[in-house]
């Protein structure tokens, strides 16, 4: 193996011990848990890993529509969307999850689509 690709193996190491991090405290403490995510999406841009990006946006989707955030989790999920299709990655199962959310963010509640302005 190179020297790049240990480098980019151990990157991808830290970006999902991150996420794992953030995912073991959103209950406890929901805004750290998006902080610790921004971070391990920022290793993947760093590094130019676009499905590490991807999933790191679409944790932050969750996230945010956790917290009632619906107008970030749904930008965030689009992001993501368009960073998985970029990637070298073909991740159908993680695109499918996004279109999901995408699809159950468009078609909620008057409150949900008053946050995004759709009414």
């Amino acid at each position: 193996m190179s020297n790049q690709a240990l480098i980019a193996q151990k990157h991808r190491y830290l970006f999902e011990d991150k996420l794992d991090e953030a995912n073991e405290i959103f209950i406890d403490d929901p805004r750290r848990a998006i902080a610790i995510t921004v971070e391990a999406r920022d290793i993947g841009e760093e590094f130019d890993d676009l499905w590490a990006v991807a999933i790191g946006l679409s944790n932050l989707g969750y996230f945010s529509y956790e917290i009632g955030d619906y107008r970030a989790s749904y930008l965030n999920y689009l992001k993501a969307l368009d960073a998985l299709k970029a990637s070298d990655t073909v991740d159908l199962s993680n695109q499918i999850v996004i279109l999901n959310e995408l699809s159950r963010i468009q078609s909620g509640d008057k409150v949900w689509k008053r946050s995004l302005g759709i009414v």
